[in-house]
This record gives structure tokens, sequence and C-alpha cells, in this order.
């Protein structure tokens, strides 16, 4: 009985620990990217001047998204809803690559942030300078990267974008289109 249960856990240990951020994509390719967006691009000019970036610790749903799409069911919409616009002019992203990315769409798992990303700061509420996150989304050979980023700056202040970046090398993305950009 001692070994069955052994077994048992062992294997819950293995098999059972689930992704963080999404079912389809690993962790670590997710927090790869983060990391070098948040060390890589600039700040706002609206951000604070020193000091580190400020992450919210809880990543964003995309459904949740306030991508300029408009309509009040927003958050109910497919992935080839909100992003239809886009889509029907995309030529970056190929048919397999949409039906991939609309996948990690729908079934991204919802959560905090596991990691503490050097250059930045984690908060647990949002509030004036902070960075809010969508988990990214891969398309099929990992070399294509999309998510949406949202700065809140003050009561009539703020930024949002749906960024998407192409893999340039090993260790970095260069930003390809832009959809989605609103300024308050």
């Amino acid at each position: 009985m001692k070994k069955a249960l052994l077994v048992i856990l062992l294997l819950n240990s293995i098999f059972g620990y689930g992704q963080s951020y999404s079912s389809m994509v690993a962790d670590s390719e997710i927090e790869q990217f983060v990391q070098w967006e948040i060390l890589n691009t600039p700040k706002y000019t609206e951000d604070r001047k020193r000091g580190l970036k400020k992450i919210f610790k809880k990543s964003i749903s995309w459904k949740a998204a306030m991508i300029h799409v408009g309509g009040p069911f927003e958050d109910t919409l497919s992935f080839e809803s909100k992003f239809y616009h886009f889509l029907k002019q995309d030529t970056i992203f190929s048919k397999e690559d949409i039906d991939f990315l609309s996948q990690q769409y729908e079934s991204e798992v919802q959560g905090n942030w596991e990691t503490d990303f050097n250059g930045s700061k984690m908060v647990k509420s949002s509030g004036n300078n902070v960075h809010h996150i969508t988990i990214p989304l891969f398309s099929v050979d990992k070399r294509k990267v999309m998510f949406w980023k949202y700065f809140y700056c003050g009561s009539v202040c703020a930024h949002a974008c749906v960024f998407i970046y192409e893999k340039a090398n090993e260790s970095s993305w260069k930003l390809i289109n832009k959809y989605g950009c609103w300024i308050s």
C-alpha cells in the first residue's frame, strides 16, 4: 500500500504539475519573452524617470483586454471576431498560426506571474505608472509573438496596444506591427 501511494505521489508530481500561463506554450518561453520585453523596450515618457518598471502581478486576460474593437460584449468575442479587422489584412501570420493563436486565446490560464522579472517591480495593486500585460500568444514555430500591454499613468493618462514581434535571433525580438492602439 505504501509503495502504491508513493508511486501515485511521484506520478502526480511529474505529470500533475500544469503550466502556469498556457496549456499550449511552455512557461519558460513565455517568461523569456516577457523578460526580454521588460528589459529592451523603453519606458513611456509619462513613466517615472527613475526606478524599475512596475508590472501588475496578475496577468490580464486577452478577453478582458481593452483592444479598440468596440462593442459592449467585447469580452465574449472569439479570437477571430476580436481581431477580424486586423486578421483580414494580416500577412504576418499563416492560417496555421492564426489557428494556434486562437487555441491559446481560448485556453489561456489566468493567474499571477510566477516569476519576478529583472528590471521590474511586481505590484499587487493597480495604480499610477503600472504596466499590465497579457500572456503572450506565439506562432506555431514560436518565431512570432503577440501580446497586449496597458500602461496606466493617471485619471486621464493611459496607453494600450497589441504588439507583434518577430524573433531577430536567439536572444532578441524585433517589433513588426501594432494593432488596436489607443492613448487617453
